[in-house]
């Protein structure tokens, strides 16, 4: 695990991060925490190949994802910061193998003050806010087909007051100076998800097979599963075949 991941993970893990840019800059760190987590597909399955992207951004101010909408979110989706997706210690000692179901992601940016971000996975345009909420935006494809695995998810509530770990994951206007302390925006803060499922029982759009209910995080899929037909319909099926059978005998 690259010593930039394990800086993040450990901030979100405590609730907290140390400045780690100039003033007139404002810190965002976000992801799960430093532990391996349960991340599964739609059917259960871990994150395997095409790779999966973790994503932090913004729909701009204009754009509201929702399941009816799904088909626009690739167009108007701006990208703050990516991660890498980790599984296993394999630095440790004795080292942790990687788990199929399991791994851990973070990122970290600063949000500049013309509201770019300094991400290299930012285009360097693009500007957050202010007030544009921050999703998290995990997907192995730029297309919501039969194949594809999306997951998208926020915090849109406030915590206790003077409380900036518990508020709603909203991009600040930082053009003025930032906030006092950096952001932390992880997985356990989270309330909102529009697609996909988060902490075993907050449940969005998309479909899915798997019924278990202690994963952290569960990609949803576009298509829904093929149906066993009713008992009576594929009874009637295997009549109708007979019948078929026997008159094609009979001529």
């Amino acid at each position: 695990m690259s010593l930039r991941l394990r800086t993040v993970l450990c901030c979100l893990a405590a609730g907290a991060c140390f400045p780690l840019k100039p003033s007139h800059a404002l810190n965002i760190n976000w992801g799960s925490a430093g532990a391996d987590l349960k991340i599964i597909q739609s059917d259960g399955s871990g994150l395997t190949d095409p790779p999966f992207s973790f994503e932090l951004g913004s729909f701009g101010a204009s754009f509201t994802p929702d399941v009816e909408n799904i088909e626009l979110w690739i167009t108007n989706w701006k990208p703050f910061d990516a991660s890498p997706y980790a599984q296993g210690f394999p630095d440790q000692d004795p080292p942790v193998p990687p788990n199929p179901i399991t791994g851990r992601f973070g990122g970290g940016a600063s949000l500049l003050a013309d509201q770019t971000s300094d991400s290299p996975h930012a285009n360097g345009t693009d500007t957050f806010g202010p007030n544009e909420q921050a999703y998290v935006f995990i997907r192995n494809s730029d297309t919501f087909d039969e194949d594809a695995e999306w997951a998208l998810y926020t915090r849109t509530s406030n915590g206790l007051p003077n409380s900036t770990f518990d508020d709603a994951w909203i991009f600040p206007d930082v053009s003025p100076g930032p906030p006092g302390i950096p952001l932390a925006w992880g997985l356990n803060g989270a309330d909102t998800v529009v697609v996909g499922a988060i902490q075993g029982s907050n449940i969005g759009g998309g479909h899915f097979t798997d019924t278990s209910s202690n994963f952290f995080i569960r990609t949803h899929s576009a298509t829904a599963p093929a149906q066993a037909p009713e008992p009576a319909a594929a009874l009637l099926a295997t009549l109708g075949a007979g019948l078929l059978t026997l008159r094609h005998r009979s001529l």
